[in-house]
């Protein structure tokens, strides 16, 4: 079986509709063991450039 990955987060540049910060996220992802995570943020790209 492949590895899970989330296909639907939202971080804090997602403004209404989430407080996930990206250092914190990036943590869990790694404390989980998990290769690579999808954002989905609304109406902008601002979490592009803090997570590549």
């Amino acid at each position: 079986m492949g590895q899970f990955v989330h296909l639907h987060l939202h971080t804090e540049y997602s403004l209404v509709d989430s407080i996930v910060r990206i250092p914190e996220l990036m943590e869990g992802v790694r404390a989980q063991g998990m290769a690579s995570v999808t954002l989905t943020d609304v109406n902008n790209l601002f979490a592009l450039v803090k997570i590549y």
